[in-house]
């Protein structure tokens, strides 16, 4: 790695964002991403406007590992249809990492509905209106992580989630009450 490059990645500021527009002006484009206030830089907040920077976007699966160079490229269906590859099948639950479960279960409008009415201050609290981001930012806050990724790495984390996973199928096997 030459100079140039070792001094960038010293000086380098790292968080998530979340593409929230893109729009074309006279003076160029303006892309806007939206960060979760704990995932600020102390560098970037403080900085004043009109500070240029270097930026490297990288996409984030939701395996919360990068994904290749061309975005979309290597997106895969959801569910795969009559098209998709027989050597492509799908992991189960036990194959996959906690930050592929965390990834998985967060795009879940069940598991969004369980945060919602067992965190609902937390959940009303949340940064983003967007129920993914919300699901994303309490099992980070809950599993006191920065990144999803640590669920994979991180014991305590992992214990967490687990422990989190564990409420969450309880609550499904609950019966609603209706009075």
């Amino acid at each position: 790695m030459n100079a140039i490059a070792q001094r960038a990645r010293a000086a380098a500021l790292s968080c998530e964002a979340k593409k929230h527009a893109y729009r074309q002006t006279q003076d160029g484009v303006v892309v806007s991403f939206v960060l979760h206030p704990q995932e600020v830089p102390d560098g970037l907040a403080i900085s004043p406007l009109g500070t240029r920077y270097s930026l490297v976007v990288v996409e984030i699966g939701d395996d919360e590992q990068p994904r290749g160079g061309d975005p979309g490229a290597d997106r895969i269906e959801k569910t795969p249809g009559p098209a998709a590859s027989p050597d492509r099948a799908r992991k189960s639950w036990d194959e996959m990492s906690p930050a592929q479960q965390a990834g998985v279960l967060c795009a879940d409008a069940s598991f969004q509905k369980f945060l919602k009415e067992t965190y609902t201050h937390a959940w009303s609290n949340a940064f983003s209106e967007e129920p993914e981001y919300k699901a994303s930012w309490l099992v980070r806050g809950f599993c006191s992580v920065t990144s999803r990724r640590e669920l994979s790495t991180d014991p305590g984390a992992r214990a967490l989630w687990t422990d989190l996973v564990g409420h969450y199928r309880t609550w499904q096997r609950e019966p609603e009450v209706v009075g």
